[in-house]
């Protein structure tokens, strides 16, 4: 039997046996301390809501650490902006709907021009990364350089093509991937963490 239930007891049969003063002492006896045990009570829940914001204070100080780190590392690899390339019949809906996937584009048909390369989105199609394996084509694709390869591809588009400038922070998000080549080449390597700009070629 606990203290409480004790004092409990001792206060019953203090009250069955008719004995005002012994139930009196008994109750003021439980009534401390039932007291003691809701102070200390609210004693230990501040001091878990103090360490609760302690940790909070300390994760939040770790990732703006390893923000800082992490924009260090972009800026150490002159990364200005990300690039996308789009038809200008699509900037509409890039401006409707934002930067989608191109499961999500297809799946809201909201695609008014596809200049991409029809069997590397084949490729695609079939090909998940090696950090989340998640399909290829969930993700929205971006460049490093301006000057890249499907620009060379669709060089007698390059009136009806334009660039849209992304900021690299985007690399900082936890579900932000790249890759050291094509996404549909076979042999392509990916990365997540911006300390992995290091990797690339």
């Amino acid at each position: 039997m606990d203290k409480i239930e004790s004092l409990k007891w001792d206060l019953k049969n203090a009250e069955k046996e008719g004995c005002e003063w012994k139930a009196r002492e008994s109750k003021i006896r439980l009534e401390k301390y039932e007291k003691e045990l809701a102070e200390a009570k609210r004693g230990r829940a501040e001091e878990e809501e103090k360490e609760r914001l302690r940790k909070e204070e300390e994760k939040k100080l770790n990732a703006e650490d390893e923000e800082k780190e992490a924009i260090k590392c972009i800026r150490k690899h002159n990364i200005n902006y990300l690039y996308r390339i789009e038809s200008i019949d699509n900037l509409s809906s890039v401006l409707e709907h934002g930067l989608l996937s191109y499961n999500r584009i297809h799946e809201l048909g909201i695609l008014n021009k596809d200049i991409s390369d029809e069997l590397v989105q084949e490729r695609r199609h079939k090909k998940r990364d090696s950090i989340y394996n998640r399909p290829v084509h969930d993700y929205v694709p971006l460049y490093f350089s301006p000057k890249n390869i499907m620009l060379w591809v669709r060089k007698e588009m390059q009136k009806d093509i334009v660039f849209l400038g992304i900021d690299p922070q985007v690399l900082l998000e936890s579900t932000t991937i790249f890759s050291d080549g094509n996404a549909a080449s076979y042999d392509t390597k990916f990365y997540t963490g911006t300390e992995m700009l290091d990797k690339l070629p």
